[in-house]
């Protein structure tokens, strides 16, 4: 694609999609960060071999821990 040949709606389409683009991106590495940290601050909260039943937004997880300190969250049907 030669940009030098793209008419101004082509050009303003263009960036639009870059800025979105660019955005998400930014959205994405937060998210990654915000939940690294969440899981960091569970396993030091529960500790090491842990299987819990959380409920969230009227969703239910069963949370387990692992020896190594490997974290699990799994969503279920409660019965």
């Amino acid at each position: 694609m030669n940009i030098s040949k793209l008419d101004i709606e082509q050009r303003v389409n263009l960036s639009l999609l870059i800025n979105r683009y660019v955005r998400a991106m930014q959205k994405s590495h937060e998210a990654d960060k915000e939940c690294y940290e969440a899981q960091e601050a569970a396993r030091s909260a529960f500790g090491r071999d842990i299987k819990v039943v959380a409920s969230v937004n009227y969703q239910h997880y069963l949370v387990t821990t692992s020896g190594s300190g490997e974290l699990t969250v799994e969503p279920i049907e409660l019965i």
